[in-house]
C-alpha cells in the first residue's frame, strides 16, 4: 500500500471512508504527477542533451566537409588556371620584340633558305611524296575449267 492510502494500482481500499480517500487521492495524485512530470522532464532533457550533442557532432562534420571541399575547388581552380595556356599574347610580343631588335627579317630568311635547300616547297607542310613506279607482282590466279 502506498503511503496516502491508495494500492500499488491506484485503486482505493475499502476500509477509507469516501471524504477521506478522496483527499489522499487528490494529494497522490499531485504528488505523484509532479513526481512523473519531473522524471518525465529530467529523462526528456537527457534525451534533449544527448541529440543536441549528436547535432552538433554532425554540424562539426559537415562543416569540416565544406572547408575540405572549398579548399579543393580552389585548388581545381589553380590548376585550371596553369593548365590553361593562351599563347597569342606571347607569340605577338615576342614577334614585334624580334623586329623592334631587326632579328625578324634574317630569321624569316635563314629559315626559308633552309628549306629551299632541303627541297622542301614553301607553300606545304609536308613533303609531297613520288609515286611508286615499280611493278608489282600479282600472283597468279588458278583458270577456271
Amino acid at each position: 500500500m502506498c503511503s496516502f492510502g491508495l494500492e500499488p494500482g491506484g485503486a482505493l481500499p475499502r476500509s477509507l471512508p469516501s471524504s477521506t480517500c478522496r483527499t489522499r487521492l487528490g494529494q497522490h495524485q499531485h504528488v505523484q504527477g509532479s513526481l512523473q512530470e519531473s522524471c518525465l522532464g529530467r529523462c526528456l532533457l537527457l534525451e534533449l542533451l544527448a541529440l543536441l550533442k549528436c547535432v552538433e557532432a554532425e554540424i562539426a562534420n559537415y562543416e569540416a566537409c565544406l572547408k575540405e571541399e572549398v579548399e579543393k575547388r580552389k585548388k581545381f581552380k589553380i590548376d585550371d588556371q596553369r593548365r590553361t595556356h593562351n599563347y597569342d599574347e606571347f607569340i605577338c610580343t615576342f614577334i614585334s620584340m624580334l623586329a623592334q631588335e631587326g632579328m625578324l627579317a634574317s630569321l624569316v630568311e635563314q629559315n626559308i633558305s633552309v628549306r629551299r635547300r632541303q627541297g622542301v616547297s614553301i607553300g606545304r607542310l609536308h613533303k609531297q611524296r613520288k609515286p611508286d613506279r615499280r611493278k608489282r607482282s600479282r600472283p597468279y590466279k588458278a583458270k577456271r575449267q
